[in-house]
């Protein structure tokens, strides 16, 4: 049984597979260099007798949040003297994913490792790396990719969030805190038709209206929520449907609390 695990484990290492070891998870707190360490590992110092790429950084220049996933190629040439296999290639990004062949690459030819892109949600700078790793030199990387660039909002109306219809809004809860008998909700209409808005079966103590009376499109304004406090009683919160805009009625809710 001993010749037969001493045999198994020449196997596994000939093919760069770890054997797995079951331990007791242990939970401890990484430092901050330990940390870095992972994010950002060191390359192999041999790492430029082993792999050679064209250009280990891209710039994808100016894209929006709305464009399609960006596939980047990174080609690269196996300048040792023996087959290159990659393992692996590791990303710290939710926005990227790589993608290789696991096929030795014979001495001297050459191979292409893609990453892809997600921009959507992602306004702001473009700087994610992606690490690659062999077979047979250890356990550091020998190339760190890296894609810069940049990703444009372009939603003009991304400061109202929220929507309902042609209508955007700032946000869709409002409080009434201790005195207070006013909430204003920041909205505007981003459709191409006048908007005026209502509010059907409102409770006895609550007012609805908007300033402007009537939004054209492109115009910004408020919703005005008003309290009577002398009419509250002991309510502590209440919900109010738009109307004037299209949608369900769980699109169209805003909902309030009342502190008292």
């Amino acid at each position: 049984m001993k010749r037969v695990f001493i045999a198994m484990a020449f196997v596994l290492a000939a093919l760069c597979v770890q054997p797995v070891v079951v331990r007791a998870q242990v939970t401890k707190r990484l430092s901050r260099a330990a940390v870095d360490s992972l994010l950002n590992p060191t390359l192999h110092p041999d790492a430029h007798k082993i792999i050679a790429f064209g250009a280990v950084t891209k710039d994808i220049g100016d894209i929006n949040e709305s464009d399609s996933v960006r596939t980047v190629h990174f080609i690269f040439r196996n300048v040792g003297g023996k087959p290159l296999t990659i393992t692996r290639v590791t990303t710290h990004c939710g926005c990227t994913a790589a993608a290789f062949s696991s096929q030795p690459v014979a001495a001297g030819d050459s191979s292409v490792i893609t990453v892809k892109y997600n921009p959507k949600g992602r306004a702001g700078t473009i700087d994610t790396n992606a690490f690659v790793y062999v077979c047979g030199v250890g356990s550091r990387p020998v190339a760190k990719l890296t894609i810069l660039g940049n990703v444009v909002n372009n939603d003009e109306w991304s400061h109202l969030p929220y929507a309902m219809g042609s209508l955007r809004l700032k946000r869709v809860k409002v409080a009434f805190k201790a005195g207070r008998t006013v909430a204003r909700i920041p909205c505007a209409n981003v459709g191409r038709e006048p908007l005026k808005l209502g509010s059907q079966l409102l409770p006895p103590y609550v007012t609805f209206a908007t300033e402007p009376a009537v939004l054209q499109p492109g115009e910004e304004g408020d919703i005005v929520i008003g309290i009577d406090a002398a009419k509250v009683g002991d309510a502590k919160s209440f919900s109010l449907l738009v109307d004037g805009v299209a949608g369900g009625i769980s699109s169209r809710t805003i909902k309030a609390i009342i502190e008292k």
